[in-house]
């Protein structure tokens, strides 16, 4: 979020993405659970500092920070 067009609100973003990943993810494990297997989990982390955004080479975009 913010990133390569900056976006004011960029944090608020990032966190209802990770808020939507993990429902995502809830509901894919309710769906696909068996008993006896692990359940499917998901963590995100979120940067807000400053960070390294952009092309290492052809198709390949990345972020470090």
């Amino acid at each position: 979020m913010g990133a390569p067009v900056p976006s004011a609100d960029h944090a608020v973003q990032g966190c209802l993405a990770a808020l939507a990943i993990q429902a995502k993810v809830a509901a894919l494990d309710a769906k696909r659970h068996q008993p006896g297997k692990p359940h499917l989990r998901v963590k995100c982390g979120l940067q807000t500092g400053k960070l390294f955004v952009g092309e290492l080479r052809p198709q390949i975009y990345t972020s470090l920070g």
